[in-house]
């Protein structure tokens, strides 16, 4: 259970991240089910020398990333402080960025970071992967 109560995913990544024995962790969000693995081995392949290795597209992405341990002070700052949103702590701490175009690289057509909100996501996400349903 998250230590802090209604701070969204912020509260579950340190909360994940605090809990465990690895000195670092790859935090993915469950609505983004067409993950690239080799995007995924290169973001835990640049993680040493780092704190979080994190796509940069448009934005950051901070649901699929690498966090190490020595974010969990500036994280918990943050929290204590009632700051949710996950990138608001990224100033504290020795982000890697990896850009767009690295991204695709690995993912041509970034569907790593196609979410499922809504029905219609879904339906649309089966169509990619080829599946009816």
């Amino acid at each position: 259970m998250t230590q802090y109560p209604g701070a969204g995913p912020f509260g579950g990544i340190y909360t994940g991240l605090r809990a465990a024995s690895a000195e670092r962790c790859l935090v993915l969000a469950c609505d983004m089910p067409l993950l690239s693995a080799p995007l995924l081995r290169e973001l835990q392949r640049r993680a040493p020398g780092c704190d979080v290795v994190m796509p940069l597209l448009v934005e950051p992405e901070p649901l699929q990333a690498v966090y190490s341990r020595a974010c969990l002070e500036p994280m918990r700052a943050r929290l204590d402080a009632a700051q949710f949103k996950v990138t608001e702590f990224l100033g504290a701490v020795h982000v890697c960025y990896m850009s767009r175009d690295e991204c695709q690289a690995l993912d041509p057509e970034l569907r790593s970071f196609v979410n499922t909100n809504t029905e219609d996501d879904r339906l649309g996400v089966c169509r990619r992967a080829g599946r009816r349903r």
